[in-house]
């Protein structure tokens, strides 16, 4: 079921790996609340599917990503309990900015 999957995109940049990461069934959706917008475009957040465990472990190598929704978020979460202090809430919907420094 397409509920159960998570959208995933590794973009190569110069200074590293981005990850765009989405419930799968927020792809092409858009999220408001209190004046913020997120657009949850497709060429961002999906190249493939993967599975909680196959997204933590390219989570490990990225430099920053943009994970919306609550199994992309909890497959950073897991590993990063201190991440849900910056944790916002767009439409209902979580979302999580991460940059390794």
């Amino acid at each position: 079921m397409e509920s159960d999957k998570i959208a995933v995109k590794v973009h190569k940049t110069e200074s590293g790996v981005v990850i765009g990461a989405c419930d799968a069934h927020l792809v092409g959706k858009r999220l408001k609340e209190k004046g913020l917008l997120l657009e949850i475009r497709e060429e961002f957040y999906f190249e493939r599917h993967a599975t909680p465990d196959e997204l933590s472990e390219l989570l490990e190598e990225c430099v920053t990503a943009n994970l919306v929704g609550e199994k992309a978020v909890e497959a950073y979460c897991k590993k990063n309990p201190e991440a849900r202090a910056v944790l916002v809430n767009i439409g209902g919907v979580p979302h999580l900015q991460v940059y390794q420094l």
